[in-house]
């Protein structure tokens, strides 16, 4: 017959019995802890996954806005270049006016507007700032008439040749805030 010593034969059962008698133990104090590694894996991915969709979506509405003010400014450039009669001006003044009054500011813009409200007008560091005469060229829409204001950029940077057609206009005295797409051909006040 063969033989067994007795303690490697305890040693499995020792580990069996403890670990049956820690099992009821474990269940009534942690029930309700971490959940596993894997759950907790999974929640993270599909969070970052809703990140990223989130994202995908916000570039994509940006590239159609600024794809559909890239057509606007061609089409007002073109309409600079050449030569028309006053009353074909005009006309077109009007286009655009109609064609402005149904634009809101940009998210961005809100964001900046609210910054230079609670700053008292102090431009942020990164953005440049510059006193706004209020002396439209034909054509192009006149803020209110007693102000002193002073126009922001909206794109990052102190070079002036290169700030892009946003900005923003605010009036010092009020602190009433307008939003230009278009290098103030057109305003849209943000409250």
């Amino acid at each position: 017959m063969f033989c067994v010593p007795q303690r490697i034969l305890l040693f499995p059962v020792a580990a069996l019995l403890a670990a049956a008698l820690a099992l009821p133990a474990q269940a009534q104090v942690g029930g309700g802890g971490k959940p596993p590694r894997e759950t907790r894996e999974k929640a993270r991915v599909e969070r970052q996954k809703q990140r990223e969709r989130a994202a995908m979506e916000r570039r994509a509405r940006e590239k159609l806005e600024n794809k559909r003010r890239q057509e606007i400014a061609k089409r007002e450039r073109k309409l600079e270049n050449k030569r028309t009669t006053p009353a074909l001006r005009r006309a077109e003044y009007a286009r655009r006016a109609a064609e402005h009054q149904n634009y809101r500011p940009t998210p961005r813009a809100v964001q900046y507007a609210r910054y230079l409200h609670q700053n008292q007008g102090k431009a942020h560091p990164n953005y440049s700032s510059q006193a706004y005469s209020n002396t439209p060229r034909p054509g192009y829409q006149r803020l209110p008439e007693r102000g002193q204001y002073r126009e922001y950029q909206m794109i990052q940077g102190s070079r002036w040749h290169d700030k892009g057609a946003e900005r923003i206009v605010r009036d010092s005295r009020s602190g009433r805030t307008w939003y230009t797409r278009d290098h103030y051909r057109s305003f849209v006040e943000i409250r």
